[in-house]
């Protein structure tokens, strides 16, 4: 008796995941001015840095390829509030995230030196 071995069921091969995407503009004034060379950082649910990107130009960034779940984006740039968004990326969609960051509190202080007498 010959068996045909290709015409036996074969078990379901499960559908591969698709990654997620995030993709937004980061700004400030409530998205009047685009701000580049912002640091955008993803963050998992432990708190381990995934992925950074700096922002382009006009603000804008893309993060590709992320697996689908639960994430924190932290937006940071010199001279604004950092802003940390929690984020749930669906398989095969791109989240659209814009940040507007507040500009950081303004301190002033002066220094008066006097001047040393030279004899």
């Amino acid at each position: 008796m010959v068996r045909n071995v290709a015409a036996q069921a074969r078990p379901p091969r499960s559908a591969a995941i698709k990654n997620g995407a995030i993709d937004g503009v980061v700004s400030t004034q409530g998205g009047t001015i685009q701000l580049g060379g912002a640091a955008v950082v993803v963050l998992n649910p432990s708190d381990v840095q995934v992925v950074t990107q700096i922002s382009e130009g006009y603000g804008h960034y893309h993060i590709a390829d992320l697996a689908p779940g639960a994430y924190r984006v932290s937006v940071t740039l010199d001279g604004f509030a950092t802003k940390i968004v929690p984020v749930v990326v669906a398989a095969g969609e791109t989240l659209r995230l814009d940040v507007d960051l507040a500009i950081a509190s303004i301190s002033a202080s002066v220094t008066v030196v006097a001047p040393v007498n030279v004899v």
